[in-house]
Order: C-alpha cells, then sequence, then structure tokens
C-alpha cells in the first residue's frame, strides 16, 4: 500500500480489463465489475503522483465506461484491435 503522503513520478496501473463479476478464482486479475478498481485509481491518481509525473494505465473495449477524473489530462498512448473487434489502449494522466 502507499504510505500516507508518499508521491511519485511515475505510476503504471495495468488494471483489470473485463466489466463482469468474477465467477471462479482464475478470474480475480482479469475482472474488474463496474470499473470499480479503475474508477477508485482514476479518482486517486491525483493525490499519488508528483506535480511533474505521469500514471499510465490500460483500458480496453470490455471494460467498464472510462470516467476520466476531474484533475488532469488523459492522452491515449498506443491502441491495438483483436480480430474479435475488442480495442486495448494504453493511456497516460499527468496534470498538464
Amino acid at each position: 500500500p502507499v504510505r500516507n503522503g508518499e508521491r511519485f513520478d511515475l505510476v503504471i496501473f495495468n488494471i483489470p480489463l473485463m466489466d463482469k463479476p468474477v465467477s471462479s478464482r482464475s478470474e480475480l486479475a482479469l475482472c474488474d465489475p463496474g470499473g470499480k478498481l479503475l474508477s477508485r485509481f482514476l479518482r486517486e491518481v491525483p493525490g499519488i503522483v508528483r506535480s511533474a509525473g505521469v500514471a499510465m494505465f490500460t483500458h480496453a473495449t470490455i471494460s467498464a465506461p472510462l470516467a476520466l477524473p476531474p484533475d488532469g489530462q488523459v492522452r491515449m498512448l498506443a491502441e491495438s484491435q483483436r480480430e474479435n473487434g475488442e480495442i486495448f489502449r494504453i493511456y497516460s494522466w499527468s496534470r498538464q
């Protein structure tokens, strides 16, 4: 866990991508029902990244909708599409 007041220059978060309930133990790292984990990360990221720092995170079309944080700027860095049509993206967040 992040200690109170601890800040970082770079935070990388590979979120669980699937927006569905966990149906087995093997899905624990794959599912983020309702995007709760992603929403918490985006809500708290301004408090853990230094003023000139950046956070990078993943998102896909099988994820919950991307709720952008109120502070800072989100940029898409890369995008890849699978044969089944799923789109996977890497984003960055920064204050600038």
